[in-house]
């Protein structure tokens, strides 16, 4: 789970994931994505309790896409779970 740590955490972690992955490796994130403002769901009122409570936060899928690209992966497909947590399939470029 990446909404533990600040962006900068999440970069050092995906970029050592990345480093063990060939080009072309696929991974999943499986995290709370935050939706447009005003979307119901629980993950605005999460990312309060993360901000309250650890450097983490939720994020958005283009908040998302930049620590991918910080640490040389790609989103390659969101698939919702059904739960409050979305799946998010990676490309390591």
């Amino acid at each position: 789970m990446l909404h533990d740590w600040s962006d900068e955490q999440c970069v050092r972690i995906l970029r050592n994931c990345r480093a063990s992955a060939r080009s072309g490796a696929r991974a999943v994130v499986v995290e709370n994505v935050i939706g447009e403002i005003g979307a119901p769901g629980v993950e605005p009122l999460a990312d309060m309790h993360m901000l309250a409570m650890s450097p983490g936060q939720e994020r958005d899928l283009p908040e998302f896409d930049a620590l991918f690209a910080a640490s040389r992966w790609r989103r390659v497909s969101v698939t919702p779970t059904g739960l409050s947590f979305t799946m998010i399939e990676l490309e390591a470029v």
